[in-house]
């Protein structure tokens, strides 16, 4: 087999895998600002510098701390550094300060350093709530298992039956026209003599 043919099989193959791994729960190594952080902490950055989020809505939020992803990349030249997921499932440190969550709501930062919360209204969220949190204080600080994808969301329970009722309006309102439209084409056409 010829060298090129083989350095391209092994290229490939490192290029699939490492693809295949990223798209899991893989995690790289950061230096935290004074090596603040524990597992399950939600983590923002900005201008190079990564730190717990202590913001709701935090639109700088870029992963959650994790002590056993699929897999990492790590920096050895940083000393003491934490490892960051951004993508797949991991444990979240959440409080029910801002309402329980339940499975399927969606996560954001909070005003606790690393901590997160129910979303309730629009804005920067870090991913989905697979596990229910309820406790009876609601200053307790618990995990839970979230599935990352940090984005803007827009939509919240009020949001959307609003635009769930306004778009089945506005399709009633086109397919009634419509059916108008065909009912009096006929006469239309009737009466020009077509």
């Amino acid at each position: 087999m010829p060298r090129r043919l083989i350095l391209s099989f092994v290229v490939g193959t490192l290029l699939t895998g490492v693809a295949c791994a990223l798209s899991m729960n893989t995690a790289v190594s950061v230096q935290l600002e004074n090596n603040k952080g524990n597992p399950g902490d939600i983590v923002s950055q900005t201008k190079g510098i990564y730190y717990l989020s202590a913001k709701t809505y935090d639109e700088t939020m870029v992963g959650v701390i994790v002590e056993t992803p699929v897999s990492y990349i790590q920096d050895t030249t940083l000393q003491n550094p934490k490892l960051v997921a951004s993508s797949g499932e991991v444990k979240v440190n959440v409080s029910a300060s801002k309402g329980d969550i339940a499975k399927g709501d969606y996560i954001t930062s909070s005003e606790i350093p690393g901590v997160g919360v129910k979303a309730a209204e629009a804005g920067f969220t870090l991913g989905t709530a697979l596990d229910d949190f309820a406790p009876s204080d609601k200053n307790q600080i618990g995990q839970i298992s979230v599935l990352l994808d940090k984005k803007m969301n827009f939509v919240t329970a009020g949001v959307a039956r609003n635009l769930l009722d306004s778009i089945q309006n506005g399709l009633a309102c086109q397919i009634g026209r419509f059916i108008r439209i065909n009912i009096s084409y006929p006469q239309i056409v009737k009466s020009v003599g077509v």
